[in-house]
């Protein structure tokens, strides 16, 4: 379901109280408005097929079979983060490694693809918008669940990779409630920001909407609930399924608390301490959360969803670099797939991944509120979304007399099928800033974006014209300037001194 064709969800009028019925349904339309719309999902499995395509005939050992796992997989995805994990199960005793090697060789030769190697068991790449994952196991068992019988068995760790098929078949036999829920707990996720926080997290929500359907059936708002208690009482937390293993084998590994096994490996708690400080963070925005609820049902929170919805901690805090609050332009809808928001930093002002965070931080506004049908609608949620961040009269709507080409960086944010919007700022350093924020940067290390390459409109359009890297200068990556703190106060006018201003022909060189 696209946001261009939700049914409108005003927020209540200040003083308004809101009935829980009215919170479940909003909580159930929103959990249906993130959820990929079946043209994407299409897209993005014909792609598949045909990387897939090319793998089976050109590996030295092809693949026996392929799972599509992840959340496109257990059709759990949200349309803020859009990507495939496949399980590539080579012949028993095949060499694993050199079969990703071969993927690596593959993609580049056939696609042009510069695929990122993580390790002896992961490939991953970016193409026509989607992101993958390739995960290589071996084929032990020609039945799935046989094989992952055996994989438990074996408890190896070269072929663990073959356990995210029993993650599809957990989610496949939940009920659609649960599906539902674990789409919303992922919009609320992406809110949410914990530093180096990231494996696992998205597995993890779907984790405790399994855990709440098994009180709640229904109603969307007391699951919602039940689902942030359980994350804010994480220390205390005991959770065991055995879809996959006996109750013997899970008391191998069930001495601890705080648990969460994961049903396809009773050796892997998600809850161990290497990682439990993680969800004892995300337990303190989901109590956050919990109590904005409460507010909306009394009827103080003027902003509805957005307010429920709104980034914890405060992004614009976390951030070395943020929008200039009065450059902001909005375009009118556009032709073209986007398939999921992406941002394209234009000058060498900021790190690529910050604007990456800003353009789903803006999709969310617009995920989180829906103020009318249509393109007219749409635009209107955008603009809302950035005067209640950054107040009114700081956006300007095209056509306008300014340009997306002089703008720092563009946000692209997907529309219906074939449209998308696009949200250019510029960026300054953020006097705010504080130190402790630093590993937001060590965490991501500050890697370009795999969406560099990205052409969001056809150049010449209306309303600032296009902007389209040429495609000779498209593989260059951006370079961020040094992480420096904030321009001091100028001892002599007692104002701030701002950052030079990047030169305007730094784009043309391919920066």
């Amino acid at each position: 379901v696209s946001v261009l064709n939700c049914q409108s969800l005003s927020p209540p009028s200040p003083g308004a109280e809101m009935r829980g019925a009215d919170l479940a349904r909003g909580l159930t339309d929103l959990a249906d408005r993130v959820k990929p719309s079946a043209e994407l999902e299409r897209q993005g499995n014909l792609v598949l097929d045909r990387v897939l395509d090319a793998v089976r005939r050109r590996a030295k050992v092809p693949p026996q079979r392929v799972a599509k796992v992840g959340s496109m997989g257990k059709r759990t995805a949200i349309a803020a983060k859009l990507d495939y994990d496949c399980v590539l199960f080579a012949p028993e005793g095949a060499d694993l490694p050199a079969l990703l090697t071969d993927v690596e060789d593959i993609l580049a030769l056939e696609f042009g693809i510069d695929a990122e190697r993580k390790g002896d068991r992961t490939v991953s790449f970016a193409y026509k918008g989607f992101s993958f994952d390739f995960l290589a196991s071996a084929a032990v068992r020609e039945d799935p669940e046989a094989q992952i019988a055996e994989l438990i068995r074996r408890q190896d760790d070269a072929l663990k990779a073959g356990l995210s098929e029993a993650t599809v078949l957990f989610m496949k036999n939940q009920p659609g409630f649960v599906h539902q829920l674990a789409r919303l707990l992922k919009f609320w996720s992406a809110t949410v920001s914990v530093p180096g926080f990231f494996h696992g997290r998205s597995y993890s929500m779907e984790l405790f909407a399994a855990l709440a359907g098994r009180e709640e059936a229904a109603d969307m708002l007391r699951g919602f609930r039940i689902a942030l208690a359980r994350l804010r009482d994480v220390r205390e937390l005991r959770a065991v399924w055995h879809t996959f293993y006996t109750k013997e084998e899970a008391a191998r590994y069930a001495a601890q608390t705080p648990l969460l096994l994961d049903p396809a490996d009773p050796a892997n708690n998600l809850l161990a301490p290497a990682r439990l400080e993680g969800y004892v963070a995300l337990g303190r925005y989901a109590a956050e959360t919990l109590a904005r609820l409460a507010a909306l049902e009394r009827g103080e929170l003027p902003g509805g969803w957005l307010d429920v919805f709104a980034p914890q901690p405060r992004l614009w805090d976390c951030l070395a670099h943020t929008p200039v609050v009065s450059s902001f332009l909005v375009s009118a809808a556009r032709p073209g797939q986007v398939v999921q928001p992406t941002g394209r930093l234009q000058r060498p002002a900021c790190y690529p991944f910050e604007v990456e965070l800003i353009a789903r931080a803006l999709f969310a506004l617009v995920a989180a509120q829906c103020e009318g049908d249509g393109v007219a609608g749409t635009q209107r949620q955008v603009e809302h979304g950035l005067e209640k961040l950054f107040g009114a009269g700081n956006c300007n709507c095209s056509p306008s007399t300014q340009s997306f080409d002089a703008k720092d960086a563009v946000a692209a944010l997907p529309a219906a099928p074939g449209q998308h919007f696009l949200v250019g700022f510029d960026v300054q350093r953020n006097a705010g800033f504080l130190p402790e924020h630093a590993s937001w940067y060590e965490a991501r290390d500050a890697r370009p974006s795999p969406y560099w390459e990205r052409s969001y409109a056809p150049r010449g359009s209306e309303s600032g014209g296009g902007c389209v890297v040429p495609a000779a200068k498209r593989r260059k990556k951006a370079t961020a300037p040094p992480m420096e703190p904030p321009a001091s106060t100028d001892a002599g006018g007692g104002g701030t001194t701002p950052p030079p201003k990047p030169q305007p022909d730094l784009r043309r060189r391919g920066l």
